[in-house]
């Protein structure tokens, strides 16, 4: 694991976000009223959005990638980065399609005595399962339809952090949230005041330049370890 690296990646995203939007920003001097200014800040919301769910997405999935390559088992590391790397063999658990194979025929309908079944294959297989390499899958990193505070949660605490983080600014995700979503859909036409956007501005890069810390730590610690 490269840290040197991992770092240079995570400052070079962050900066090409951060320069694309203050770009836009600063073409707010050329405008010819504060009306017009107000206009080109709503605009600037929907920049402002995407830099803001793109580079938390970035964050994750490179922190994602780095355990992937970093030749460990899914015994060494945490139960949430564990749990992770087995979603699809939890999911495959809860398949009614998979019947007990010595009652499929006498009792085909009998889904609690099935799902024993695959409890017990799944018991069985189990230390296997946990020397097995660590291989987390990507979709295991989920913005859903729209980054809200409790899909930041969601995704927070299955990588292992602390899903917690940004609960004191939820109000002001959502608010930012709400209003993209409104300026996408057409359904409201006002422009943003200055002070507005300024606090929209600030919760969003308090977030990502957050987020890219915990992940370079996380990393830089090994907090992703069994032992940690």
């Amino acid at each position: 694991m490269n840290l040197e690296e991992i770092r240079g990646q995570l400052e070079a995203e962050f900066t090409f976000r951060a320069e694309e939007l203050y770009f836009f920003k600063n073409q707010i001097v050329n405008t010819r009223s504060e009306k017009e200014a107000e206009r080109f800040r709503r605009a600037l919301v929907l920049i402002l959005y995407s830099h803001f769910e793109g580079f938390f997405k970035f964050a994750l999935e490179l922190y994602v990638d780095e355990l992937n390559k970093a030749n460990l088992s899914r015994g060494e590391v945490n139960s949430r980065i564990a749990t992770a790397a087995m979603f699809e063999i939890f999911e495959a658990l809860k398949d009614p399609n998979k019947k007990c194979q010595e009652f499929k025929k006498g009792l085909p309908e009998d889904s609690k005595l099935h799902t024993h079944a695959r409890s017990i294959e799944f018991i069985e297989s189990y230390d296997t399962l946990l020397k097995a390499p660590l291989k987390i899958p990507s979709s295991i990193v989920d913005a859903e339809s729209n980054l809200k505070p409790v899909i930041i949660k969601k995704n927070l605490y299955r990588l292992g952090f602390d899903y917690k983080l940004y609960e004191d600014i939820h109000g002001q995700v959502d608010y930012l949230l709400k209003l993209r979503n409104n300026i996408s859909h057409g359904t409201t036409k006002d422009g943003i005041d200055k002070k507005s956007y300024e606090s929209l501005e600030g919760v969003v890069m308090h977030i990502i330049q957050s987020i890219q810390v915990h992940v370079f730590n996380a990393l830089k610690d090994r907090s992703f370890l069994k032992e940690a």
